[in-house]
């Protein structure tokens, strides 16, 4: 295992970014089940992907990832490094 990846980790307001997490928020602590999960598996959460309607448009469409707004475009690249990191390429 390379890493957990939260898919629909958050839905962040197009006009003022905050990020609301609709399907595992954080406890108290700041930590969520994925959280938990990566530590019992001890292994890292490589990524938390955003709830962005976006990214299903740019896949139907053959549209890169960069073309998404800057926040989703940084965190899919983000991902794609940190493999590439772990895979030594």
């Amino acid at each position: 295992i390379l890493g957990l990846v939260e898919n629909m980790s958050f839905f962040a307001c197009p006009n003022c970014n905050h990020k609301s997490h609709i399907f595992n928020p954080p406890s108290a602590t700041g930590r969520n089940r994925l959280d938990e999960l990566a530590e019992k598996l001890n292994v890292e959460v490589v990524a938390r992907l955003p709830l962005n309607p976006a990214v299903c448009d740019s896949a139907d469409t053959g549209k890169s990832l960069e073309s998404l707004d800057s926040l989703s475009s940084e965190i899919y690249m983000a991902l794609s490094r940190r493999i590439r990191e772990k895979l030594n390429l």
